[in-house]
C-alpha cells in the first residue's frame, strides 16, 4: 500500500506537466544471435535523448527466460554490471545516445534468452517508463517473440463505463484512488471487458493489470469526469 500511495503522490505532483517522451530506445525490440562457445552474444540498442535537457535515468533487468547455465551482465553507457545487479542509474547529456545492451554468455549452452529492461525517469516513474525487451541466441533455437501486449483503455477520460483491453494475459484490473486506497476490482474472467464506473468520484485514479500469478503486467491512469 506505501508503495501505491508513493506512485500516486509522484503522479499527482507530475503527471499534469509531463507526459511527453523525452527519449528513445532503437532498436526496439534488440535481438543478437551466436554459438554456445561464444564469450558474448550482444543484444544493443541505443538510448537517445530527445531533450535539451540531462536526463538522469534508471535501468531495470527483468530475467524472463534464459538457461541456468547463462547469464547475461548489463551495459550501459558507464559500465557493464555483473549479473546480480538489478538497476542502475546514468545520465544522458543533452542529444547525448548511450549504450544499452544485454551481454549474453551462453557458457557452452545452447538455448535462448529473453531479458526486458526497463527504463525510467526515477522522479517520474508512471509517467516515463518504458520497457525494451532483448532477445539473445546461441546454435540453432529459434526465438519466437510474443505478441505486443495491448494495454489501451478507453473512453479516457471515462464518465459512465471503461473498456479494458482485450488482452489474455490480465486477469483483473485494480482500480485506486489518490489517496492509494483500493476501491474497485475488475474480473476479466466475467467474460465483459467493459466496467461501469458511473459512480466514482471524478478524478484521477490509477489502474493495475494483474496476471494469473498475481504479478503487476502495467500501471496506467485513467482520468474520471
Amino acid at each position: 500500500m506505501k508503495r501505491i500511495l508513493l506512485t500516486l503522490m509522484t503522479f499527482a505532483v507530475f503527471g499534469a506537466t509531463t507526459f511527453a517522451q523525452n527519449f528513445t530506445v532503437e532498436p526496439s525490440p534488440a535481438s543478437a544471435s551466436g554459438e554456445p562457445e561464444d564469450q558474448f552474444i550482444d543484444a544493443s540498442s541505443l538510448v537517445i535523448n530527445q531533450t535539451n535537457q540531462t536526463l538522469n535515468l534508471r535501468w531495470e533487468r527483468i530475467v524472463i527466460d534464459m538457461p541456468a547455465e547463462w547469464d547475461a551482465p548489463i551495459c550501459d553507457n558507464v559500465l557493464c554490471w555483473a549479473p546480480h545487479i538489478a538497476a542502475k542509474d546514468f545520465t544522458l547529456d543533452p542529444n547525448e545516445s548511450g549504450d544499452m545492451k544485454v551481454s549474453y554468455r551462453p557458457n557452452n549452452t545452447e538455448g535462448n534468452g529473453e531479458v526486458h529492461i526497463r527504463i525510467y525517469d526515477p522522479l517520474d516513474s508512471l509517467n516515463t517508463v518504458q520497457e525494451h525487451i532483448y532477445y539473445g541466441t546461441a546454435g540453432t533455437v529459434s526465438v519466437e517473440e510474443p505478441e505486443e501486449m495491448d494495454f489501451t483503455i478507453y473512453p479516457n477520460p471515462a464518465r459512465d463505463f471503461v473498456v479494458l483491453p482485450e488482452n489474455n494475459q490480465i486477469t483483473k484490473a485494480i482500480l485506486y484512488n489518490i489517496a492509494g486506497k483500493q476501491v474497485r476490482t475488475f474480473n476479466m474472467a466475467a467474460n465483459t471487458r467493459q466496467f461501469n464506473v458511473a459512480d466514482l468520484m471524478r478524478g484521477t485514479y490509477l489502474l493495475q493489470f494483474i496476471d494469473e500469478s498475481g504479478a503487476i503486467l502495467h500501471t496506467t491512469r485513467l482520468t474520471k469526469t
